[in-house]
Formats: structure tokens, sequence, C-alpha cells
């Protein structure tokens, strides 16, 4: 479940967080809406923004909002919106270095859409695309910002843990790759950055409860996930999973 979430969402970080400062604010709203599942509201303030309206940031809100209002409805209007998204991103045929990363995102929601509709073929196919937009983005040695590059190597990271633990040829080389990505998620769970923490926290969070099974590590980021987001019915659920488990 947490490696279908984990490409899409770690992308939408890996975009929003080297906007420019004067759009924070407006980012941070929009984000907060979407995740305190306030959908009308989120869209609402996306159309109406006068910051980046239109622009590369306001696509990239725009699918993580369609997508989890899709989640959370799951009625065929909200499906079709979210496919017709997914597709205008994953076929884009800008090939800059920003074009390819909303290529990514785009792909990346799809598989998170193929295993919604219990399609292993199309969920493997689009790993595997996945796996070749990251090689070529990493070849190309593009000069992002110091903040961007490191996002997107700990997107690489949780990618390589989640890959590692699909892999039924299990060795001790793969466990260290996964310790590895957990260690350095884990330091951004007392991120300054709400967006930051918010994501890294829901991650850790999942993995120690459903993963490595250890729930009391878990506790301490989804507290803080209720505290932000109170309306969040996911967040609350997990909590309540998390105190049932210790």
């Amino acid at each position: 479940m947490i490696f279908r979430i984990t490409t899409a969402i770690f992308l939408l970080l890996f975009v929003l967080r080297d906007a420019s400062a004067k759009n924070d604010s407006t980012i941070n709203h929009i984000f907060k809406l979407i995740y305190n599942e306030q959908f009308a509201q989120a869209e609402q303030a996306l159309s109406k923004s006068q910051n980046f309206n239109n622009s590369f940031y306001a696509d990239v809100l725009k699918i993580d909002l369609y997508w989890w209002k899709y989640v959370n409805t799951k009625e065929r209007e909200d499906r079709n919106r979210i496919t017709a998204i997914m597709k205008d991103f994953s076929e884009s045929t800008n090939h800059s270095p920003e074009g390819k990363i909303k290529q990514l995102i785009g792909k990346s929601y799809q598989i998170r859409f193929e295993f919604d509709r219990y399609n292993l073929p199309g969920a493997v196919a689009t790993r595997s695309e996945i796996k070749q937009l990251i090689n070529g983005i990493q070849q190309e040695n593009n000069q992002y910002s110091k903040e961007r590059a490191k996002l997107f190597e700990l997107y690489t990271l949780l990618f390589q843990y989640f890959d590692n633990l699909i892999n039924p040829f299990f060795s001790e080389r793969k466990r260290i790759k996964r310790t590895t990505a957990l260690i350095l998620l884990d330091k951004f769970t007392t991120h300054q950055d709400l967006i930051v923490r918010t994501l890294a926290c829901y991650f850790v969070g999942k993995i120690y409860l459903n993963i490595e099974k250890e729930p009391q590590k878990s506790m301490p980021c989804f507290e803080f996930l209720v505290k932000q987001f109170p309306k969040n019915l996911l967040f609350s659920e997990l909590l309540t999973d998390c105190k049932k488990k210790i």
C-alpha cells in the first residue's frame, strides 16, 4: 500500500519545495486544504490564485488534489478527471528537466491508479517506466537547487526501499538499502517546513506501523498529523490503529 503512494507524493514535495518564496504561503494554504480533505475549498483557492495560476506548480497541486478527491469519493466523474490529468502529465512532450519531472509525476500517480484497480500488469509496466525516468534524470545531472536535489535523492532512496521490499530475492545488501532510506526519511519528521514534515511523518509512520512492526515509533508521527490536520480521517484512523498495536 505504501509503495503505491510513495512515488507521487514525494515527487509533489520535490517540485513544490523549489517554488519561489512569494508562492510559499499560497502553496502551503492549498496543501493544508487538500490534506484536511477540504477539496472544494482547495479547488477554489487553486483556481483563484494569482501567484502561480496556470503554472507548473498549479498543475502539480491539481493532480494531488484530484487524486485525493478520487480516493475519497470513487465517483466516475472524479475518476475521469484524474485519469485525464495523469495522461496529460505522463504524455508530456517537453524534454526539459521540468518536463521530465512532470512526466515522472504522472507515471507515479499512474502506478497508484493501477494498484487501486488491482491491475498488477499495468502497475509492473509503469514501475519499469518510472525506474527508467529516474535513471535518465540522474544521468543528466541537472543543476537543481540544493533543496530540490536533496529531496530527489531522498525520493530515489524511498523508491529503492519499496522496490527492494517487494523483490523476492532478499539479501543483506537489500536490507541495508532499505534501512539507509528509512534513516534518511526519519530525519525529516522534525523538519521546520510543514509540507516536508507532513509527508515525512506520513511515510515514516506507515513504514514503522505496517512494515517494520514498531508502532511505538509511529506514534509521534501520527500525533503530529492529527494535530495539524484534524479533519483528515485517514490520519485519525492511523493514530487509532497505532495505539491499538502498542
